[in-house]
């Protein structure tokens, strides 16, 4: 029996060799102490020490230029003398880290709508990265998904969700000590709407979208219409109105709560004061509800259930003559259409109204739930209130008594 010798095996086994790190070198030959580089990837190699414990790593860079790598290298110098960077753990695949995500308190506290979304992001980015560890993805890797989402079709701000869905995965990761910094990553510019002025309704047209409210346009029409009426009267978003209940108004006090549920835009409730066209709205409406429902607008569809509406898309886009039934159906040619209107259009009509009539911007952002105290709104809607400003300057006098002060006659001195 004869045998192999070693020498001989190990020269026929194929074997892949791994990229070797290498050290990195200045031009004049001097080599750049922790400075290490694989294949096209730069790594700056650093002792930490936390806890008592005193560890070498090596972390990569985001650095394509040697230059720019020996940058990076100093600043997390920095970082660690300070005492701001901090060890690692095992750094997961990208698949991983976002079922860990998926399965945090972070993720399940979300809204049902938004976490639908980020499911949507994140199959994605699965796609295209869910192997990669979450520490060796670069912010090239994600401008190029980036791009690819943008030449698809994706708007701008469409490409921008499905990067800061990718940020929330990463920094989820961070803030467990299995990454160190995130890939720096812009945002697209979107492209500028400018003023909207075309959501502004006048009186003529809001009329005719009322008369467009009518059974033969939609069978839901006749509630449709009074959930309009509601959204033009407080300014409330869409699902905000819709989740509003009889017990969030106080037609006594003349206040309707908006957000009493906790889920309006920014998760906190405000109270809208009623204008006397609310109150005799909600009066309408409180006359003719079922005493079983809770709902200002229930479901058509609820049968027994005590459920809201979910939503009024088609029956809105019947009314403004864009839906499917105006084609489906024999339905008479709608007059007017509106196929530039949505529910968004009401609420900035609500708010150019208030501007018009003079209401100070803090109280109208009060009304409306924005927390800036109306820089917003006077950076938006200011230009609406030109002449209320120029009426509003004729009343101010500063230095000449005014013409309608009348002097009284002193009271004579007793005595």
């Amino acid at each position: 029996m004869t045998t192999t010798p070693v020498a001989v095996l190990k020269a026929t086994r194929k074997v892949t060799p791994a990229t070797p790190f290498k050290p990195v070198f200045h031009k004049n030959g001097h080599r750049i102490t922790g400075l290490w580089q694989r294949g096209s990837r730069f790594y700056a190699q650093l002792r930490i020490k936390e806890a008592g414990r005193s560890r070498m790593t090596r972390r990569p860079l985001e650095a394509q230029t040697i230059a720019k790598a020996v940058e990076e290298l100093a600043k997390l110098k920095v970082n660690r003398n300070e005492g701001e960077l901090k060890m690692t753990g095992h750094a997961p695949k990208l698949v991983d880290a976002i079922a860990n995500y998926k399965a945090s308190a972070e993720y399940t506290g979300k809204r049902k709508g938004t976490r639908v979304a980020e499911d949507g992001y994140f199959k994605r980015w699965e796609a295209r990265l869910g192997s990669s560890k979450v520490s060796s993805i670069t912010a090239a890797e994600i401008i190029a998904v980036r791009d690819e989402l943008h030449k698809d079709g994706k708007h701008p701000r469409t490409c921008n969700l499905y990067v800061g869905a990718l940020r929330q995965v990463l920094r989820f990761c961070r803030e467990r000590g299995q990454l160190t910094r995130l890939p720096e990553v812009r945002r697209l510019k979107q492209p500028k709407t400018g003023r909207r002025d075309d959501q502004y309704l006048s009186d003529e047209q809001i009329a005719q979208l009322m008369d467009n409210c009518r059974p033969e346009v939609n069978k839901n029409a006749e509630q449709m219409k009074l959930f309009l009426r509601f959204l033009l009267l407080t300014g409330a978003r869409e699902q905000e109105a819709t989740r509003v209940r009889w017990s969030d108004v106080d037609i006594d006090r003349r206040i309707v709560t908006i957000g009493a549920d906790g889920l309006s835009k920014n998760h906190e409730a405000r109270d809208v004061d009623m204008t006397d066209e609310l109150v005799e709205l909600l009066t309408e409406m409180k006359a003719a509800r079922d005493e079983n429902c809770q709902w200002l607008f229930p479901s058509p569809q609820r049968g027994k259930r005590d459920a809201r509406v979910s939503n009024f898309r088609a029956c809105l886009n019947d009314i403004r003559g864009t839906g499917r039934s105006n084609r489906r159906r024999d339905v008479t040619e709608l007059e007017h259409k509106f196929p530039h209107v949505g529910f968004h259009s009401f609420r900035h009509t609500f708010i150019s109204k208030c501007v018009e009539a003079g209401i100070d911007f803090m109280t109208i952002a009060a009304w409306v739930g924005h927390k800036d105290g109306g820089i917003l709104i006077g950076k938006v809607y200011g230009h609406l209130s030109k002449s209320h400003k120029a009426d509003m300057a004729k009343r101010l006098t500063l230095v000449k008594k005014p013409d309608n002060v009348v002097e009284l006659p002193q009271a004579q001195a007793a005595g």
